[in-house]
């Protein structure tokens, strides 16, 4: 029967500290970052929708509200998609995520994409029903 020495018991305990700091850092500059992309987010969210409400207030007439409208629910893909291409780099870019994960979020993200244009395509097609 072996039995460990004080020492290596000693060493055991301070090596499984250091890994847990050191994931520990790991894990808040990780949150810090994800913290700062989501404020660029709501910063940019906000001037969008006050751009929004400037243009909404400027028309004239129905036409073109709806004309707005339409361009308003077509667009916000875009920049959803840019935001989560930089999430998912960044997550990526820092090994955040295992590799295994990579073909699985890949999948999900091309079906989610897939499943948005189909929301879309069938809201104009409901809105080019109603003005028939």
């Amino acid at each position: 029967m072996s039995l460990l020495t004080p020492e290596q018991i000693a060493a055991t305990q301070k090596a499984n500290l250091e890994t847990l700091f050191g994931l520990t850092n790991r894990t808040f500059a990780c949150l810090e970052k994800l913290v700062a992309l989501n404020l660029a987010v709501v910063k940019s969210t906000v001037a969008e929708s006050q751009d929004n409400a400037l243009k909404a207030l400027a028309v004239k007439d129905p036409h073109e509200l709806v004309a707005l409208q339409v361009y308003l629910t077509r667009f916000p893909d875009m920049t959803h998609d840019a935001l989560e291409d930089r999430i998912y780099e960044k997550l990526l870019g820092k090994d955040a995520l295992p590799a295994e994960f990579d073909q699985e979020i890949e999948a999900q993200h091309t079906t989610l994409g897939r499943q948005d244009d189909e929301l879309l395509q069938d809201s104009e097609s409901a809105v080019r029903e109603e003005n028939l």
